[in-house]
């Protein structure tokens, strides 16, 4: 009984160890038709990045899958550019930046000692990216990819940033 409580003692101290400091997470992934994710603390990227990913068991005809997102910076050393953009199994959801590019919602940040916060509201059609992608998408699991970062003058850039976002699959009427 004892080596089983210092082998648990040990490998809870680990996982609190490797934990970034300031950096936390809550997730409900996967679900079945709705996965909450959230994070605090991540670093800003200053290109492209994932910065969350959530999962849904398995995509349904019918359907489409939603994604409210929102990333907030406290502070910003200088002036940047927050962008949000999302994908489905890879496949980019809608609406799509300028030229296809992942940039789905932009707001530009102020700059010195002002923070900023950028939004966003991203569908995709399951019934559409089948078409796309046949096997990828319909009776197949989801995992649905935040992607964020600084994309303007890097005022930004690598200052802690909290993220949230809920993905729903509902029933098309």
């Amino acid at each position: 009984m004892r080596r089983v409580i210092v082998c648990t003692a040990t490998l809870l101290l680990t996982l609190v160890l490797a934990a970034p400091p300031g950096f936390s997470q809550v997730s409900t992934s996967p679900g079945k038709k709705v996965a909450f994710e959230t994070a605090k603390g991540v670093p800003l990227p200053g290109s492209p990045l994932p910065v969350l990913t959530a999962a849904i068991v398995k995509g349904k005809p019918k359907h489409v899958i939603t994604v409210d997102a929102m990333m907030r910076v406290d502070l910003c050393p200088g002036p940047g550019t927050l962008s949000l953009g999302a994908t489905v199994n890879g496949l980019e959801m809608h609406p799509t930046g300028w030229f296809g590019t992942w940039h789905s919602a932009i707001q530009e940040c102020a700059g010195v000692g002002m923070g900023c916060t950028v939004t966003a509201t991203l569908i995709t059609d399951l019934d559409n990216a089948e078409v796309l992608s046949p096997g990828t998408f319909v009776n197949q699991p989801l995992t649905i990819t935040l992607r964020g970062g600084d994309v303007g003058p890097g005022g930004c850039e690598g200052q802690p940033v909290d993220v949230s976002m809920i993905v729903r699959m509902e029933k098309k009427k």
